[in-house]
């Protein structure tokens, strides 16, 4: 399975109004149905590929971050594996601001209370209940 982001361009503009703004720009996602299974906070997944990444996301930052509000597309590579691409993302960080999606701590705690590890955490080795590995 490959997983990956959309890459992003950071773009200046001023609005109809002369105020100078800023915005992201990322291709048309093209070749699969968008889905979007989590949301910042509800994490309800349905696609155990997703959830591992999700709690991969916390473990091999140390329990730094955790990505959220996964969405994109699901479609079939070359080799005929799955392969995800995934855009606009969330992140839960208690020690930075990362906007107002950002829900930190509580984030991150709605997302172990409903996760149960699956065989794609087991083969990564993820620790059971999310704690960090020292």
């Amino acid at each position: 399975t490959k997983l990956r982001y959309l890459k992003t361009s950071l773009v200046h503009f001023k609005d109809k109004e002369g105020r100078k703004r800023v915005g992201v720009l990322e291709r048309l996602l093209e070749g699969g149905d968008f889905e979007r299974w989590t949301n910042n906070f509800q994490h309800s997944v349905n696609n155990p590929t997703v959830e591992a990444f999700i709690h991969w996301s916390y473990e091999f930052t140390n329990g730094f971050l955790m990505i959220a509000d996964v969405q994109g597309i699901s479609v079939e590579s070359a080799d005929s594996k799955e392969s995800y691409i995934f855009t606009d993302p969330s992140i839960h960080c208690e020690q930075r601001e990362f906007g107002s999606t950002n829900l930190k701590k509580a984030g991150i705690q709605a997302f172990f209370d409903r996760h149960v590890c699956n065989e794609h955490c087991k083969s990564l080795g993820l620790t059971e209940g999310g704690k960090p590995k020292p």
